[in-house]
């Protein structure tokens, strides 16, 4: 059925005249130009966003790796300090005894 369709277009474009095909060309041509030219446009906008999606998604993955990187200090680093706040209350509560008997309170 195509071809029927194209057999038409082609007895149609032989029974023109000279300047009737090179009009019928040129607009032709026109109208592929501004169909192309739309979809650069398209691909340009596509481009972009995928360029803007991707620079989200690396700060949220760079994000993500802070996050990783602070929850693994905490984990080593968390459960010392806590002892460390305890062995030092527990120095200042004895130097408070001891100073509290040695000069009387």
């Amino acid at each position: 059925m195509a071809a029927q369709g194209e057999h038409e277009a082609l007895r149609y474009f032989r029974a023109l005249s000279p300047d009737e095909k090179l009009e019928n060309l040129w607009m032709g041509l026109r109208e592929l130009n501004d169909l192309g030219q739309g979809m650069i446009q398209r691909q340009d906008r596509t481009n972009g966003t995928v360029i803007k999606n991707t620079k989200e998604l690396e700060v949220h993955l760079e994000m993500h790796r802070m996050e990783v990187a602070e929850i693994g200090f905490l984990k080593r680093w968390g459960g010392r300090g806590n002892g460390l706040l305890v062995i030092l209350i527990s120095i200042s509560t004895f130097v408070m005894v001891v100073s509290t008997r040695i000069w009387g309170g």
